[in-house]
């Protein structure tokens, strides 16, 4: 069955190419994605998988299955970036031909494949609320294949969160407790693990109202949240005082990626296989959307380079988007695609695979 898989995915060689070039092709901003999110919806129509538009009334969001009952294996679709620095062309293209190849498998044995589009990356996405809105909850383990300049498995990366602090009094009330404000914060960062930092990406100020935006970082989202206490305690503090401090946040929070070794090792040594050898691990000291899935199922967001060396091109820029509808790129996505599939494969056969993938990722 495996080798059946196999040649399913180089049969769709060209589909691969093609698929990416088109998404490649079409720039939209965040949450306006509906030229892709249409051509994903009709390509995934067009398979027989069974579609669930509009998901969470989100526009261009969406959920896709094939087959029923468990196990459930998810597949993210990423979109979302007007210029299309992030490479999610190559991405999308790649998943989509491991789904495709897969329903011989689903139809052959039990359970389902899930695809959920997730459109906003530029903006922080949508996860947070998927997950919260419990889109999740049923699904067994979720995969997120991703191609940059490394190739290794993602074993850790910061959390972040973004905040709007509005102070809405008159001038001399507001510019007087700025600097309490700041002085505040730095204290509350004081109390914190050195790995919490909070910075400030702007401010901005009128006769009446001043804005300032804070984005606070972390190893552990739950330093996070213990910033945002503290936050929250003095904007109390503050309106018992008729000051009118709001606070809220202005992207969606992004929790730091919890590993599943399971995953990890079949996916990797399927990669092997697939002779894609030079693999380590990674340590991202940038944030992702996806973290917040990872605290709750088994996940895995493998890292591919398509570029020769981590140095030659940097990540995201315009270069790599490039990067991803040459034929050198081609042929690794294949290679990619062939170690998702077959390790979704795996756990569509052993579900002893997914006991041990759940277990290791509390």
């Amino acid at each position: 069955m495996k080798q059946k898989l196999i040649n399913e995915l180089l049969i769709r060689k060209d589909s691969l190419m093609n698929i990416s070039k088109h998404l490649y092709g079409i720039h939209e901003e965040g949450f306006k994605e509906f030229k892709t999110c249409e051509f994903l919806v009709k390509f995934l129509k067009d398979q027989d998988f069974k579609i669930k538009e509009n998901l969470m009334s989100i526009d261009t969001s969406f959920l896709a299955s094939y087959g029923e009952g468990h196990p459930k294996i998810g597949f993210i679709l990423n979109y979302g970036d007007l210029d299309n620095k992030m490479g999610f062309n190559l991405d999308t293209s790649a998943t989509l031909i491991s789904l495709i190849a897969l329903k011989d498998a689903i139809d052959k044995n039990k359970g389902s494949i899930i695809a959920i589009g997730c459109p906003g990356e530029d903006k922080g996405g949508c996860k947070y609320s998927l997950v919260n809105q419990g889109v999740f909850e049923d699904i067994d383990s979720v995969f997120e294949l991703k191609f940059t300049n490394k190739t290794g498995n993602i074993i850790s990366s910061k959390a972040s969160e973004n905040l709007l602090l509005e102070l809405n009094s008159d001038k001399n009330s507001n510019f007087k407790s700025l600097p309490f404000i700041l002085n505040s914060l730095d204290f509350i960062q004081g109390r914190l693990d050195t790995s919490c930092q909070i910075s400030c990406d702007n401010l901005s100020a009128s006769l009446d109202n001043i804005n300032l935006y804070l984005q606070i970082t972390s190893d552990k989202f739950s330093q996070i949240e213990s910033m945002r206490q503290g936050i929250n305690s003095m904007s109390t503090f503050m309106n018992s005082f008729d000051f009118k401090l709001n606070i809220k946040s202005y992207m969606e929070p992004q929790k730091e990626i919890i590993e599943s070794s399971t995953l990890s090792r079949l996916f990797f040594h399927n990669l092997k296989e697939a002779g894609l050898i030079n693999i380590e691990d990674i340590i991202e000291e940038t944030h992702y959307s996806s973290g917040v899935i990872s605290h709750n199922i088994p996940f895995l967001m493998p890292s591919i380079s398509i570029t020769k060396n981590n140095n030659e091109i940097i990540y995201p820029s315009e270069e790599f988007s490039c990067k991803t509808i040459n034929n050198s790129s081609l042929e690794i996505a294949l290679k990619a695609t062939q170690s998702l599939t077959l390790t979704a494969y795996d756990l569509i056969c052993d579900l002893a695979l997914l006991y041990e993938a759940n277990n290791d990722s509390k």
